[in-house]
């Protein structure tokens, strides 16, 4: 099997399957691929292990349907764009929304509540309400202990923290 640029893989494993989705090769180099999963950042594989096992890690899918997605949305007055998982795993939100909301760090529960309403209940478009949802997660992230909005804002942004530069 050979992997080339824009190929959609999955793993064989069915519990790597279940964890990362989809994924689409973005880049390959002579020392590594990037592929970019649905369900969680792009990650990186080195060739030299790979190139004798990849029929047994990886396998094709003729289909992208459920492939990741980029969106690349602006946050702030800048031309600085993030880019934005359009596949994010919406239970898994939900469910680091709610641990979120029981910690004990200030302003949490709003962020939390925030998040759930503009990101789990329906398709993202960016208004005002999850503009300051996402500002909101971006102050939490930035303070110690905040795992869970740190969390939040991997799962959504393909591993990348928010941040309020992001905003500027």
């Amino acid at each position: 099997m050979k992997i080339e640029v824009g190929k959609t893989i999955t793993h064989n494993d069915s519990d790597a399957a279940g964890r990362y989705g989809p994924g689409i090769v973005t880049s390959v180099t002579d020392v590594e691929y990037t592929i970019l999963w649905a369900r969680r950042g792009p990650t990186k594989y080195r060739r030299s292990i790979l190139d004798q096992k990849l029929t047994e890690v990886f396998k094709q899918e003729n289909q992208a349907e459920s492939a990741p997605k980029e969106r690349h949305i602006h946050l702030g007055a800048s031309k600085q764009f993030v880019v934005l998982n359009e596949n994010y795993d919406r239970e898994r939100l939900a469910a680091l929304c709610a641990r979120l909301e029981e910690s004990d760090i200030t302003g949490a529960k709003d962020v939390a509540q925030g998040v759930t309403s503009e990101f789990t209940d329906r398709k993202f478009t960016l208004r005002p309400a999850s503009k300051k949802a996402l500002k909101g997660l971006a102050d939490l992230c930035a303070s110690p202990g905040a795992d869970e909005a740190r969390q939040i804002s991997k799962e959504l942004f393909f591993g990348h923290v928010i941040q309020k530069a992001d905003f500027a």
